[in-house]
Order: C-alpha cells, then sequence, then structure tokens
C-alpha cells in the first residue's frame, strides 16, 4: 500500500506494509530523498514506528538521489526506534544511498549491506 507520496521531479513514493517475518515492517522507498521530499518520508517512518511497532525494514534499492537531508530523515528514524526499543534496518541500497551511508559511517547504525561490487 502506498502511504506517502512527495510530488515533482524525482517524485517520492513510499510503500508500508507487514513485513514477512514477526514484528517488522517492509518500508519500499522510490525516487529522490531530498529537502523537497524528506519532511514526508519523516511522517511517513515515524507514523511507521508508531502504527505497527516492528522493526522497520528499509529497501532503499529505487532510491535515486539521497541529500543530506535524506540522511537527516533515516538518523530520525533510527534515533526514534532506538528510544522506542525497536530498529530500522536497511535491507537493500542504491548506489548513491550505498554512497552516502558509507561516507558519512551511517551504514553500522542502520545495518546497511554491503555496497554492490563493481563489474
Amino acid at each position: 500500500m502506498t502511504v506517502a507520496h512527495a510530488e515533482g521531479p524525482g517524485a517520492l513514493e513510499v510503500d508500508v506494509a507487514p513485513g514477512s517475518e514477526p514484528a517488522t515492517v517492509e518500508v519500499r522507498i522510490r525516487g529522490e530523498i531530498d529537502a523537497q521530499s524528506a519532511d514526508v518520508l519523516h511522517e511517513t517512518l515515524l507514523t511507521a514506528l508508531t502504527s505497527y511497532r516492528g522493526t522497520l525494514l528499509l529497501d532503499l534499492a529505487q532510491v535515486t538521489d539521497c541529500d543530506r537531508n535524506g540522511l537527516d530523515v533515516l538518523l530520525a528514524a533510527h534515533l526514534a526506534a532506538q528510544r522506542a526499543g525497536r530498529r530500522v534496518c536497511v535491507t537493500a541500497a542504491s548506489r548513491r544511498v550505498h554512497q552516502i551511508l558509507h561516507s558519512t559511517g551511517a551504514h553500522t547504525l542502520l545495518r546497511a549491506p554491503r555496497p554492490p561490487e563493481d563489474g
């Protein structure tokens, strides 16, 4: 179910659904996470944390761009989950998301997978 949508170039779409594992919530994010879409994503992630009360599993494989605003949203979700005794984990990420998570060290907090091998 699509629960959030931000308009404009690189429009953001967020799908939230109960996860396939108990006590998990799958969040699939597509498009750009930037200043224009950060608020929508932030609200959606916080709502998912309070509504489903499980670990958020973020699929960021179809995120085409992620700037500082996007990173701030992901880290804010991590902190909110931590305060609630839960977790936010990145299960898949695009090359751009890998770059920003690994260059900032955020991949350790979000348990992001290793970047894909070149080739």
